[in-house]
């Protein structure tokens, strides 16, 4: 779903996918941070997958947001990341209009140029991402968490 949703709601000259961009942001930051970076917009689209698991009492949407190993919160250091790589967002791929100036105000892009994916080769690299980043379960870890059974 990250791979093949655009960016700032279709403002960019070229298709760039949520997934391209969250990959990226994993990149610039602290490796401790990393898959708090890559993960930062998947609770939007868990959301949207699965309305029923947020609806209720959020005991399931937690879960799944732990076992895939979001944290509550966004670290400061991906918030950063994130206003960095939208100035150079900006920059590279002729954003017409973004409705957050002011925050990029003063913020330096990366010297590099984003080229932008196709949504399969970005969904790729999210994903060989997530994968190197993902948090290593234990082999006795159970499956159901505790009291759902």
């Amino acid at each position: 779903m990250l791979a093949s949703t655009c960016c700032f709601a279709k403002q960019t000259t070229f298709f760039y996918s949520i997934a391209q961009h969250d990959y990226l942001v994993s990149m610039i930051v602290p490796p401790d941070d990393a898959l708090a970076a890559l993960l930062a917009d998947a609770r939007t689209a868990l959301e949207q997958l699965l309305p029923q698991c947020f609806e209720t009492d959020g005991d399931a949407a937690t879960y799944i947001l732990a076992r895939l190993g979001l944290p509550s919160g966004l670290p400061s250091a991906v918030e950063q990341a994130d206003l960095v790589l939208r100035a150079t967002e900006r920059h590279d791929l002729g954003r017409a209009h973004d409705a957050a100036v002011a925050p990029l105000e003063g913020v330096r892009p990366l010297p590099l140029k984003i080229q932008p994916l196709p949504p399969l080769v970005a969904k790729h690299l999210f994903l060989d991402r997530y994968y190197e980043l993902r948090p290593q379960r234990s082999p006795s870890a159970s499956p159901v968490p505790e009291g759902a059974s």
